[in-house]
């Protein structure tokens, strides 16, 4: 949709916006488009109307969540310095979820855990409840990693029911197996 809507802006002589791109760039990501969803990341902060700002951000996070997804330690490390100091809920709970899978991804479970519990209560508080589910799946593999079975079960647990919810089962069939 957000592609024919880019087309059609086109045709009309009409300069595509930013806010297009990022919802193209989610839908790409979602559908597991990782390559393509990163072109549009940089769309998005080439047509952002400020250098910094909501929609920088949110580009910015979905970078480190392609460099978390292929193991690219230093990706994510650049989105993070990129995302700077977050001040809202919501850009410091995107940070505490780049910096849990930097843990992870640099052995330290220990160290991801509290980052990732923590950015699911944030996420629960602006009543982002996909993200919090991410996030309490993400502690799950964190509290596994670290042997501590019965947290990651509940974790877990709470993942998939929270997915369920949600109305993605398949996610929330992953998780509760």
């Amino acid at each position: 949709q957000a592609m024919q809507t880019r087309e059609e802006l086109r045709r009309r002589g009409a300069a595509p916006f930013a806010e297009l791109y990022l919802v193209e760039m989610v839908a790409l990501y979602e559908a597991g488009d990782r390559d393509r969803a990163e072109v549009m990341a940089d769309q998005v902060i080439e047509l952002a109307p400020a250098p910094s700002g909501p929609l920088v951000d949110r580009a910015l996070f979905l970078r480190g969540r392609i460099a978390a997804d292929r193991a690219d330690t230093a990706g994510v490390s650049r989105a993070l310095a990129q995302l700077g100091n977050a001040q809202n809920a919501e850009l410091r709970a995107d940070r505490l979820e780049l910096l849990g899978r930097l843990n992870l991804l640099e052995d330290r479970p220990k160290r991801a855990l509290p980052a990732f519990r923590e950015g699911a209560d944030l996420r629960r508080d602006v009543e982002d409840y996909v993200g919090m589910a991410r996030a309490l799946a993400l502690a799950g593999e964190a509290a596994h990693a670290t042997g501590r079975a019965a947290e990651a079960a509940d974790l877990y647990f709470r993942a998939g029911r929270s997915a369920e919810l949600e109305g993605n089962q398949t996610q929330a069939r992953r998780w509760l197996e």
